[in-house]
């Protein structure tokens, strides 16, 4: 039988993140874990919709979707707020006139929103391209002359590659 200790003792001090970390991995040694969730039956209809739309089932579908939002989550408070005002823009687009990415219209729509989004949003003064750092990114990635433009157009289309999209869509 464990005996407990009574008395004053020193406290404990709070553990760091890789105590965390490691005690989190010998404790939880298996890959994954199983877990119930008790969810509102509009968001279960909801994510086994989606479920069967990714050929998937719903648990691979919960786990994706939590792993996206854990990973995804901007750190920089002024992109996080952009990333969830167009995330609103894109539901009530949907709401009102179909899937952005579906229909035309509903395309036009959602580019004018975030062309507004990021109107609002433009830091005062001119662009001007800031002296890359040696062996920077910036000096590995682009000449100095790059256009905000061109990079611009760099960074999407790493974006695309990175999102296992083709760079054309047909």
């Amino acid at each position: 039988m464990a005996s407990s200790r009574r008395g004053k003792s020193e406290p404990t001090p709070p553990p760091d993140e890789a105590e965390i970390d490691e005690f989190i991995a010998t404790r939880f040694a298996r890959a994954d874990k199983q877990t119930s969730l008790r969810l509102p039956y509009s968001l279960y209809n909801s994510l086994t919709k989606a479920a069967v739309g990714h050929d998937i089932g719903l648990g691979e579908e919960i786990r994706m979707r939590l792993e996206n939002s854990i990973g995804a989550l901007p750190v920089e408070p002024e992109t996080r707020a952009l990333t969830d005002m167009l995330a609103n823009v894109a539901r009530n687009i949907e709401r009102t006139y179909g899937e952005w990415h579906k229909n035309p219209y509903a395309f036009v729509v959602f580019r004018e929103a975030l062309n507004t989004l990021l109107a609002y949003l433009r830091p005062k003064g001119e662009p001007a391209a800031p002296k890359p750092e040696p062996d920077s990114r910036a000096s590995l990635f682009f000449p100095q002359n790059t256009s905000p433009e061109a990079a611009g157009k760099a960074f999407a289309m790493a974006a695309i590659d990175a999102a296992g999209r083709p760079a054309e869509r047909k």
